[in-house]
Order: C-alpha cells, then sequence, then structure tokens
C-alpha cells in the first residue's frame, strides 16, 4: 500500500512502509526483468528532496537518496502525468509557502522565503537509470512550472462513492519543454473507443525501478534497487472483484494475478498497452485492495485513465492562475460545457 508524504516543517518526502519506516528505497516492480528507455520513451522518474534550494538559486535542493520516489508518464512537451498521492503534499507545501510570503509581503514585517515546486522535487525523462547522479546523455531534466501541480479534483472528495484509487491523477506542467528524442517520447491517453484494452483477460505493462520480491522483502538475485528500470507484463481483473470497496469500476483498473505487479515506491508510473512511441496509457499505479495480505506482487489498484483523460488534456494547457475545476466539472467535460 503506497504512503507517499512529504513533511511539512522539514522538506522531507519519502515513501513509508506500513511499519512507519522511512525508507525511500523501498522495492516497486515485482518479478520484473530489465528493459531499456527506448521501450518506454514515456516514462518519467520523479525525486524529492529533503532540504529545499533557495528561489535565487544559490542554494540547490538536496536529496536524501539518489533514487526515485514516483514514476511517471509523458503527456505532452511541457507536461507530466502522474499519481496525485504523489505529489498532493508538494502542491499543498507550495500553497502555504504562498500564503505565508503574501502575508509577510503585506505587513512588511519580515522577510520571508517562499518555497516552489523545483525547490522540492525533480523530474527526469530519457533515463533507464535509477541513479539520478548517473544518467546517460540522453536524459532531460526540465524545469517544473511555478503553480504547476495539478491535481485531479475528485481525488479524496468522496473516496466512499468511487473507492480506492479512484481518480488518483496528477499533472505536472513544466516550465521547460521536453526535446523529442528516441529516449523522450509522449505517450498517448486511451480513448472511449479503446475501452477494449482494459476488459479483465487482457494484458498491459508496467516499469518501475525496484526490487522483484513479491513481499516487499529483497530479491537475492537482483541489488535493493536494481540499476535499470524494470519492465513486467500484468494481467487485467475486475476492480470490484478485486476489491469490495471499489464503487466505481470504470474508475479504477485492476491487474496483476501471477505475482507480478507493482509495488510500493513505484506510484504513478504508468500501465500501458504497446510498445515504444505507438504505446497507450492505460492507468497510473494507485494502491492496493483493502483486503491485501501481501505489500506487492499483485493484485493492486490502479486510477483509470479512461475516466480521467479529459481533464489531463485540460490541465496540460490550463492558464496559470485559472480557477480549479470543481469534481462536478471535472468529470462532466470542464468548467466552459
Amino acid at each position: 500500500m503506497w504512503r507517499c508524504l512529504v513533511g511539512l516543517m522539514v522538506f522531507a518526502s519519502a515513501c513509508v512502509a506500513e511499519s512507519g519506516v522511512v525508507d525511500p528505497a523501498i522495492p516497486k516492480v515485482v518479478r520484473g526483468a530489465a528493459t531499456t528507455i527506448e521501450g518506454a520513451p514515456f516514462f518519467a522518474s520523479l525525486y524529492f528532496a529533503n532540504e529545499p534550494g533557495s528561489p535565487s538559486g544559490h542554494q540547490s535542493a538536496t536529496f536524501a537518496t539518489d533514487l526515485p520516489d514516483c514514476g511517471g508518464a509523458i503527456y505532452s512537451h511541457g507536461a507530466i502525468v502522474t499519481a496525485a498521492h504523489c505529489v498532493e503534499d508538494v502542491a499543498n507545501l507550495v500553497r502555504a509557502s504562498a500564503a505565508w510570503g503574501a502575508e509577510a509581503e503585506s505587513s512588511r514585517t519580515d522577510q520571508r522565503r517562499v518555497t516552489t515546486e523545483q525547490d522540492l522535487m525533480r523530474v527526469v525523462v530519457g533515463s533507464d537509470r535509477s541513479s539520478r547522479s548517473n544518467l546517460p546523455d540522453s536524459a532531460q531534466e526540465p524545469t517544473i512550472a511555478p503553480d504547476g501541480i495539478l491535481v485531479h479534483p475528485c481525488w479524496g472528495s468522496e473516496p466512499t462513492k468511487f473507492g480506492r484509487a479512484a481518480f488518483d491523477i496528477a499533472v505536472i506542467r513544466l516550465s521547460s519543454s521536453l526535446r523529442w528524442t528516441p529516449e523522450v517520447q509522449p505517450i498517448a491517453l486511451v480513448a472511449q473507443s479503446e475501452q477494449a484494452l482494459v476488459f479483465p483477460g487482457r494484458t498491459a505493462d508496467i516499469v518501475g525501478f525496484g526490487d522483484t520480491a513479491p513481499d516487499g522483502s529483497v530479491d537475492e538475485e537482483l541489488p535493493e534497487v536494481p540499476s535499470k528500470l524494470q519492465r513486467a507484463t500484468v494481467r487485467m481483473q475486475s476492480a470490484v472483484t478485486v476489491d469490495t470497496a471499489v464503487r466505481e469500476e470504470s474508475a479504477i483498473v485492476a491487474v496483476g494475478d501471477r505475482g507480478e505487479d507493482a509495488c510500493v515506491g513505484d506510484s504513478g508510473g504508468p500501465l500501458f498497452s504497446g510498445n515504444g512511441s505507438d504505446a497507450t496509457l492505460l492507468g497510473l499505479v494507485s494502491d492496493s485492495p483493502v483486503a491485501s495480505t501481501i505489500d506487492c506482487g499483485g493484485p493492486g489498484l490502479y486510477a483509470s485513465v479512461l475516466l480521467g483523460a479529459e481533464w489531463i488534456q485540460r490541465a496540460a494547457v490550463a492558464k496559470p492562475g485559472a480557477a480549479a475545476e470543481t469534481c462536478w466539472e471535472a468529470t462532466r467535460g470542464g468548467r466552459h460545457r
């Protein structure tokens, strides 16, 4: 089960095991095999800082580890799609810092630093290496736009209505445009006409960094966090069969029935059909069923991109400062329809 936290006071970010021990290197893809970034050029890695950088640039952000905390998928030159639970605390902290700074400016009694998204996290694309200090020449590290994190308005608003993992979707907007190369390409969002791709019994793929042990322990055949990107094939299941807490099956994709699945720490990573630049994004790694007795190894719950596709498209091009949509608007075509 995911539990990604960003500490408001210490600016720390990590994925936390059920024991409560902070461990950003918890394993991710179960029973995966090493792959290359050319096979999944849309994959993005998210790294969270434990000490923020300064707005002036005189102090760079520092990171507790060299390893990614979450995954994501490239949607366009200027937008990355990931899980809401990966980045919502970052967005909340930035908003709180902005309000704090505005209060200081109005009172003129204090010079308070304002924290930005770029102070708290980094996005890397074009790399099939987990280590941020050992990136290949193909890697790109774009700058995150101010107020660039948009969380789906239905996320967490009515969990009893939709079920766990529903609308666990966020868009990270970039202020520096990605360059398309063989290692960096966007992924298409699944369309309504492609609903059959997520029917029970169909297969899809997941990618991420991490160990392959189904119980979340270290696989003796691999280091704790493999240096190369891992890929596994998983089988679709009925979400309501996998998790009785699911209320809106169209909002959730359940996968994994052969001990192959994503795991704690791989949140936000893509569930996709196809390969390379011809792939289609079906879902985002989100959570485990309520009654799950193991941390990893399937089945798992993924936020359905099919139900969130129109909101993703709007969020990726929304103007800075634009009024946020309500959950009702987000599921009915936006504010102006």
